[in-house]
């Protein structure tokens, strides 16, 4: 009796590791790290003030060219 549970507690044990395994794996499709998300950021944030400088610019070229 004693050998079942020693093999029930091993058991239990594998399917706990597992079962962590699998979340480990899983876990870099569901959270990002904190850095990774800024550096992202920082780059979206720079696209777009590129484009807004670019937009800027054709305004004011097509209103140079009104006068």
């Amino acid at each position: 009796q004693m050998v079942l549970k020693v093999r029930k507690k091993a058991d239990e044990w594998v399917r706990v590791e597992r079962n962590f395994l699998d979340w480990k794996a899983a876990l870099p499709m569901t959270y990002v790290m904190r850095d990774d998300y800024v550096r992202n950021q920082t780059v979206i944030e720079a696209k777009l003030d590129a484009i807004a400088v670019r937009q800027e610019n054709i305004m004011l070229k097509g209103a140079k060219n009104e006068h």
